[in-house]
């Protein structure tokens, strides 16, 4: 399975603001079909909070289209950890190699004692990211999430360390092979 986003190291924390979506534009190094987006974070109150993965076509620097969501997660831990959710249904895409996203992670709930999200030791590359949730734009944590967005903070500030990936699986492909005859079926 293979991932892209920034799923290294981990460094400081963050808190959460209220309901925010956070991305970062990622860039898958294959084609291939999404299985679920991960990302580190606890609460720091170890009251229940939930969170999905999102993914959003790169618009541009600032805006996005919903392309697909994950399952929600509720979590309870106190420390760090990997919180790994689903795709599933309609929400299981292709994305295409070379092709920039912004990915990331949207939570209810936030500021101190409610969710917060773990950051990378050094900012991710390429070095651009978004949050929203306090720049006008509606990030109540509804099914589905926000379909749209235009605006928010871009440009490799603090969401750029967020550590958020999408794992995905690279379909088999047979090389070397001009013609096949004779047989009914291939199994891969």
């Amino acid at each position: 399975m293979a991932v892209f986003g920034n799923d290294t190291s981990i460094g400081g924390t963050n808190p959460f603001g209220t309901d925010w979506v956070i991305l970062i534009k990622a860039s898958p190094d294959s084609s291939g079909i999404i299985n679920s987006a991960s990302f580190y974070g606890y609460t720091d109150s170890g009251a229940t909070r939930n969170f999905r993965g999102v993914i959003y076509s790169y618009d541009s620097s600032s805006s996005g289209t919903l392309l697909a969501y994950t399952d929600d997660v509720a979590y309870t831990n106190t420390s760090a950890s990997k919180l790994t959710a689903s795709f599933s249904g309609d929400n299981i895409i292709e994305v295409s190699s070379g092709t920039n996203y912004w990915i990331g992670i949207h939570g209810d709930g936030g500021g101190v004692g409610n969710l917060s999200y773990v950051r990378a030791t050094t900012t991710y590359t390429p070095s651009e990211d978004i949050y929203f949730g306090s720049s006008g734009i509606s990030t109540t944590f509804s099914n589905p999430p926000v379909a749209s967005f235009t605006g928010g903070v871009s440009g490799g500030g603090t969401y750029a360390y967020v550590t958020a990936s999408i794992s995905y699986t690279i379909p088999p492909t047979i090389q070397g092979i001009s013609t096949i005859q004779g047989i009914n079926s291939i199994t891969l």
